[in-house]
């Protein structure tokens, strides 16, 4: 639990109830939102360690289970691992459930053995999620 950003330090968070939960500025993308957000932090001396990416950012399938685990392009148009190096946060990134039409998924031509049933999926091997963030990037 030591090394647990998300427990151990303040972090901003967009999951229900926050103000950028399916919500940006208006005119503007998650990406330049969340840039003006971190701009501000730093100004105002708020120290942000981590940030929280909630269901917003990637793709879903039947019943809103994760298709792939990778921001949209009308999200973050220069995609995450870009979204880390600009804020320097960490993100905690929320995952509901893996969609039964998962890209990740042996059955739908993925790389990852996992138990596919009608509306969603369960890896059956440790899947390396940083990995698919960065691949994605």
């Amino acid at each position: 639990m030591k090394t647990d950003l998300s427990v151990n330090y303040l972090g901003y968070w967009t999951d229900n109830g926050a103000y950028y939960y399916y919500n940006t500025n208006q005119g503007m993308t998650y990406e330049n939102t969340l840039l003006e957000l971190r701009d501000y932090s730093d100004r105002a001396k708020i120290p942000y360690r981590y940030v929280q990416y909630d269901s917003w950012w990637y793709p879903k399938g039947p019943n809103k289970g994760v298709i792939e685990w990778t921001s949209m392009g009308d999200i973050f148009p220069d995609g995450i691992y870009i979204m880390y190096l600009a804020t320097k946060w960490p993100v905690v990134a929320h995952n509901r459930y893996w969609s039964s039409k998962t890209t990740y998924a042996k059955q739908n031509g993925g790389k990852y053995d996992f138990i596919v049933e009608k509306l969603m999926s369960l890896p059956n091997e440790q899947l390396a999620r940083p990995t698919l963030l960065i691949e994605n990037a």
